[in-house]
């Protein structure tokens, strides 16, 4: 019998349970600074009365999250030594039960030895010393046999007490988890909401021009909170943000400045972004096991579906980019929630001989938190394109997938067309070096791309085309980087058109119409973007879904 090792890595546990107790604590820093802000008495009057309160009530939820990290970083600790203690048992278990074993070996052959030199029972004397040799052979032998029986028992305890302690951990940080699930999600979001109309409170006694402002914050927090309530770790986050913004919007200063138009909103929420991406770090360790099980994925089969294959190539007079955005909001609502749908087309000469492709990838649809409708391209999928573009989601092999489906060979100029998520994972593809397909132009529209590391100059570079709505639109600012304006690489942003949602592909395509279609913004690279586009073109759609 062999002895099995005891598997984990206790110094990896040991780091990461620091991790969360050092989450716990800013959790507490930001309590208190909470409660600070709370017992401050910079300003009267009902609207600083009711953001006190306001702020009273979001310390109070962001102290209720702090047990999670605190148990779990107790429960991981512990664990840890658990695991130390139980590798360092069995190791030396597994060293005695090795020296035993090549002892009863050794005693063994020497049995065997002696066997074959028995005397014959005429010769008396020699029979009685081979007898007592054979004798004490025997006894060293069950030592040895004893020996590697004790070992392997010490072994077993070994593990059973890691296994044991692994169980009391799992159950410890569920039953935390249990606790606290239903009624902190529905705390956080109603002190989120809360502060939001106290902010709306404060505001409105200024005057009809901060009235508007809130209007548009309003809208602002909710995208924010959205974006950012993905999970345990976004949770503090977005008490991290709403903290950052009650404090701005109750600073007389603040309200001065933005009354007096030296600052103005999207400043005051660019900062609270750029503070909040600055403390992702200290919720690490959540973020990093939500990001380990979306890479764990398996990819599920893109398979075409040619029923989806009428009716939607249709261009009529509408320009390229706003047909190209109008495509996006086709395949997002092909495959909603419940399945991704991948657009291929297959651009071809007026001789019908290829020139490139054009790909279209979803945006999140499956807004779940652990994205189990079946879409892929969900919450988790977006976090692991942002925080780990190195990992592919099961949402960008899907991608790959269909392409290679399609027939796109290695080599093939390729442009991606890409809304929200579509458009970062389009930015990915085209920062990774080792896509195999040549991402000669991206066209995205509302996508945090700022950050890859796409080539922005030289022959080798792709045209980048980044449409931007600067008015209440905050999803593209979410990469913490400010907009790149570079030789090969144009970012266009406006307002949304009046009366239309800031976040969405119809508006941005309606966007696109004015302001890139025929526009200078849009002929710096219009020649890069019209290669891929013909009135021969062949569209084929793929199918797929996490079941």
């Amino acid at each position: 019998m062999s002895i099995r090792g005891i598997p984990g890595d206790a110094s990896v546990l040991a780091r990461e349970g620091a991790g969360l107790d050092e989450a716990a604590s800013g959790l507490l820093d930001l309590t208190r600074a909470l409660h600070r802000l709370a017992d401050e008495d910079e300003s009267i009057g009902r609207a600083a009365d009711a953001l006190r309160e306001r702020t009273g009530e979001a310390a109070q939820s962001v102290l209720r999250v702090e047990p999670r990290y605190r148990v779990t970083a107790e429960v991981v600790s512990g664990f840890a030594s658990v695991v130390d203690d139980a590798q360092g048992r069995v190791r030396a278990a597994a060293s005695r039960a090795e020296d035993a074993l090549v002892d009863r070996l050794g005693i063994d052959d020497r049995l065997a030895e002696l066997d074959a030199a028995r005397p014959g029972v005429e010769e008396v004397a020699e029979l009685l010393d081979w007898e007592e040799r054979r004798d004490a052979l025997l006894r060293l032998r069950e030592d040895a046999v004893e020996r590697l029986r004790d070992a392997e028992a010490a072994a077993e305890r070994a593990r059973d007490e890691w296994w044991e302690a692994g169980g009391r951990a799992a159950e410890r940080v569920s039953r935390e988890f249990e606790e606290l699930s239903d009624s902190l999600v529905d705390a956080i979001v109603s002190a989120v909401v809360s502060a939001a109309e106290a902010a709306v409170d404060a505001i409105e006694q200024l005057d009809a021009w901060i009235d508007a402002v809130a209007e548009w914050a309003s809208t602002v927090l909710r995208d924010a909170v959205t974006m950012l309530v993905i999970s345990s770790a976004a949770l503090a986050a977005a008490g991290f943000l709403l903290s950052v913004l009650v404090v701005a919007f109750s600073s007389p200063l603040v309200l001065s400045a933005l009354a007096s138009g030296a600052l103005t909103v999207e400043q005051v929420i660019d900062q609270g972004i750029a503070l909040t991406l600055q403390a992702l770090p200290v919720l690490a360790p959540a973020i990093l096991l939500l990001l380990a099980d979306e890479a764990s994925r398996p990819t599920p089969a893109m398979r075409r579906d040619r029923s989806l294959e009428k009716g939607h190539l249709s261009r009529d007079d509408q320009g390229l980019a706003q047909y190209a955005f109008q495509q996006a909001a086709v395949v997002d609502a092909l495959g909603h929630d419940s399945s991704t749908v991948v657009q291929v087309v297959e651009v071809l000469d007026e001789s019908g001989e290829r020139v490139g492709w054009r790909v279209t990838p979803p945006s999140t649809q499956d807004w779940q938190l652990h994205g189990d409708r079946g879409a892929m391209n969900d919450l988790s999928s977006n976090l692991a394109l942002m925080l780990q573009p190195e990992s592919q989601a099961a949402y960008e092999r899907a991608v790959l997938s269909a392409m290679e489906g399609a027939g796109i060979q290695p080599g093939d100029p390729v442009m991606l067309v890409g809304f929200s998520q579509g458009g970062i994972l389009a930015g990915k593809l085209a920062a990774d070096p080792d896509v195999p397909y040549e991402i000669d132009a991206i066209l995205v529209a509302g996508a945090p791309i700022d950050h890859f590391d796409i080539p922005r100059s030289g022959p080798d570079a792709p045209v980048v085309l980044s449409l931007q709505h600067g008015r209440g639109d905050i999803v593209h600012r979410l990469d913490g980087v400010a907009p790149v304006d570079s030789e090969r690489w144009r970012t266009v942003a406006v307002d949304p058109p009046p009366g239309e949602a800031a976040h969405n592909a119809g508006s941005y395509a309606a966007t696109a119409r004015e302001h890139l279609d025929g526009a200078p913004a849009g002929e710096l690279s219009s020649a890069d973007i019209e290669r891929f586009f013909s009135e021969n073109e062949r569209v084929q759609y793929f199918q797929g879904a996490e079941r």
